[in-house]
């Protein structure tokens, strides 16, 4: 039989490879950034439209869906990727090169190399600067959860300890199966046993501000905004996830706290003493600056996150959380439609 109607019979080979390897790159890239599950569809949406692709798109927590070409004549390709945590830094700059191949100043080919490099790029910030972030956002909290000078001083040293664990948890797959609830664990443990020979301090504050950067606040504000936005498999299990870092967090801290017990004996309860109005001005000054580190954000933010921060009732998962809202709001979205 004679191929005469090849036109009818065109399989998805017109598909500008170029164009379909740059959505490829980009949507491993946005979700490596910790981008939501509606947001990554909706960028991957408008880029392939400006490219002209028919294009259809499904994400989830650990895996992407595209297909492109007509419904009946789909290529359908799989990415399987990994949660990843925050960084507002690539994300920005990925923001742009998106912006620039949807505007046409930059090739689909040119666009891909970019995002090559970017995803190459090490950390915007070192170990040294990551952990002392963690030291320095577990400082500030015992501040907002009222500790006292004590606690402000156990739990920043609780929050450095965590931080050397985070390091190690990145370079050893086993230690970072159990880095919650290992962590959970030390913290509660180490600030029983300063409750009972360094001095009088709270131990629960000292316990929750240790692990307040474990704490999958960011994971469940994004979970039910997918819920709310009918990414109901991506909600779910984002929630789930959460749930589960919780449960990890309080096996941890109940297991170091008995465990501590049975080493060190019943730490008095105290009050903790009182702190100088100051503290807070201090305390607000240091979380915004921390968790611009932890979230890998620009150092041109920390003004801004500062001025979110400017009110003595914001609390230090607030400031950070309506931070990483802010620098996320700048999608390609708004630039494109201009």
């Amino acid at each position: 039989m004679h191929r005469h109607s090849g036109e009818f019979e065109r399989r998805t080979d017109d598909i500008p490879r170029d164009a379909v390897t740059y959505i490829l790159n980009l949507g491993r890239a946005l979700h490596a950034c910790g981008y939501a599950a509606h947001r990554l569809e909706q960028v991957l949406g408008l880029a392939a439209e400006r490219l002209g692709l028919e294009a259809q798109f499904f994400s989830t927590p650990t895996s992407i869906f595209l297909s492109f070409g007509p419904i009946d004549r789909q290529r359908v390709y799989l990415l399987r990727v990994e949660p990843s945590e925050q960084d507002l830094g690539k994300l920005s700059a990925l923001d742009r090169v998106t912006v620039k191949v949807a505007r046409g100043e930059m090739t689909p080919t040119e666009g891909s190399r970019q995002i090559a490099v970017l995803s190459a790029a090490p950390s915007r910030y070192g170990q040294r600067a990551t952990t002392l972030a963690f030291g320095l956002a577990s400082g500030a909290a015992t501040r907002f959860l009222g500790g006292g000078l004590r606690e402000i001083v156990a739990g920043t040293i609780l929050g450095l300890i965590i931080g050397v664990l985070a390091a190690l948890a990145r370079r050893y797959a086993g230690i970072a199966r159990v880095f919650e609830p290992l962590a959970a664990f030390i913290a509660a443990f180490l600030a029983t046993g300063a409750g009972v020979l360094i001095g009088p301090l709270s131990v629960f504050i000292a316990t929750l501000a240790g692990i307040i950067v474990l704490v999958p606040g960011l994971t469940l504000t994004v979970a039910m905004t997918e819920l709310s936005t009918q990414h109901l498999l991506a909600g779910t299990a984002r929630m789930s996830a959460a749930f589960m870092t919780f449960l990890g967090i309080t096996f941890g801290v109940a297991l170091g706290n008995s465990v501590g017990m049975k080493f060190f004996g019943q730490p008095p309860l105290v009050d903790p003493a009182s702190v100088p109005a100051w503290g807070n001005l201090l305390a607000l000054a240091v979380a915004p600056l921390a968790f611009t580190v932890l979230l890998k954000a620009s150092p041109r933010e920390y003004p801004c996150s500062c001025w979110l921060a400017r009110s003595p009732s914001t609390r230090a998962g607030s400031a950070a959380s309506r931070s990483v809202r802010s620098s996320a709001r700048s999608s390609a979205r708004w630039r494109w439609e201009s």
